[in-house]
């Protein structure tokens, strides 16, 4: 019974189970640098963050494609947000 279960566990590893969750990374000196989020194995969401840790950027993603990059200042106010179409270029507000 062990055995079937570590087998089980094995095989979806190797087969590639669809991702629902997060992958972060961190500037040499600690600090959060992105965080990739997926959701059924596919990319969702990307946070960026500076190297003193405020936020710079947030990419959307629909069914992997962009669908909307947000910008932000270094008081955390938004600068500017472009929005796209099937991963084409729509427009910036």
């Amino acid at each position: 019974m062990k055995r079937l279960l570590l087998l089980s566990i094995i095989l979806l590893t190797a087969c590639g189970y669809p991702k629902n969750d997060s992958d972060k990374f961190f500037h040499e000196d600690g600090l959060l640098r992105e965080i990739d989020t997926y959701k059924k194995g596919v990319l969702s969401k990307v946070v960026m963050y500076s190297e003193d840790g405020t936020l710079e950027q947030i990419q959307s993603y629909k069914k992997g494609v962009v669908s909307k990059y947000e910008f932000f200042r270094e008081d955390g106010t938004t600068e500017q947000v472009d929005t796209y179409e099937n991963g084409v270029y729509k427009n910036s507000q």
